[in-house]
């Protein structure tokens, strides 16, 4: 909470307000510029009440989102004396909202991608069928035996990467069972081809025979391709995108948290 004099300059903080902008006496030293102090003043001598969100600088230089309100303190005849106002930092609840819409976006995009893998694996459905049929038709000295091969080939590929969208974008319950790591880093990155830039080099280190674990692939799957994404924002330069899978606890060495019975973690 604070005071304004008729000038807008700060008489009387609470602490709070003290913990988020420091020792300041304008309005203005704190506001983003889409909303001066004077513009503030300006408009609420017209209004009985001005309430607004807007970005404002914390004493520590971070930026912050508040909303604001301003009530002007008049005397007998009307003039304005001064104002009252309180502040509230609703940055978190901003960023929590952000995070909900992207949330949203990405459950729209995963229900898009599902339904045109569907499509495509009916289209894909037609050349494996014909092309299967032309294969066992042609001897494999034919001049046409391998074109044919390599669309009914192609035509394979591309079912495959279907189900592996298919499996991505499902919201069926989760299916736990023994699945081996290193499978799913190396189908994550059949999907990744084509998202991550030729000016980023992955490179994987993936542990030798590697104990099997009890998860759901899709949910691996998934985890594994969101951190590969964030990898690729985070280097626009490009750089170097390392997956590296390893035993640690139990026999394969400290893993500062316990053991999962005595096994230790992947």
């Amino acid at each position: 909470m604070f005071r304004l004099n008729k000038n807008g300059v700060i008489i009387e903080t609470n602490n709070r307000f003290k913990s988020l902008f420091g020792d300041i006496t304008r309005l203005c030293d704190v506001l983003a510029e889409q909303m001066s102090a004077s513009n503030c003043l300006q408009r609420l001598a017209e209004q009985s009440a001005l309430h607004f969100e807007d970005k404002a600088i914390g004493r520590n230089g971070n930026e912050l989102i508040v909303s604001l309100s301003l009530y002007p303190e008049k005397d007998g005849a009307g003039a304005v004396m001064g104002f009252d106002g309180y502040v509230i930092d609703i940055t978190e609840k901003k960023h929590l909202e952000e995070r909900l819409i992207r949330a949203q976006k990405m459950e729209a995009v995963g229900t898009l991608a599902g339904g045109m893998a569907h499509d495509f694996n009916n289209l894909l459905t037609a050349i494996l069928g014909y092309s299967g049929i032309m294969l066992k038709s042609i001897k494999e000295g034919d001049a046409l035996y391998k074109p044919v091969s390599i669309i009914h080939n192609a035509a394979k590929r591309g079912a495959e990467f279907g189900k592996k969208i298919l499996t991505l974008t499902r919201k069926e319950k989760m299916e736990i069972k023994p699945v081996n790591i290193n499978d799913i880093v190396k189908s994550s990155l059949e999907l990744l081809q084509l998202s991550i830039p030729k000016n980023i080099e992955t490179v994987t280190h993936l542990a030798e025979r590697i104990p099997f674990t009890n998860a759901d692939s899709s949910q691996i799957q998934q985890v594994i391709i969101n951190l590969a994404v964030n990898a690729r924002d985070a280097m626009p330069d490009g750089g170097k995108l390392l997956i590296e899978t390893a035993v640690i606890g139990g026999d394969g060495g400290p893993s500062g948290a316990g053991d999962a019975e005595n096994g230790g973690f992947i």
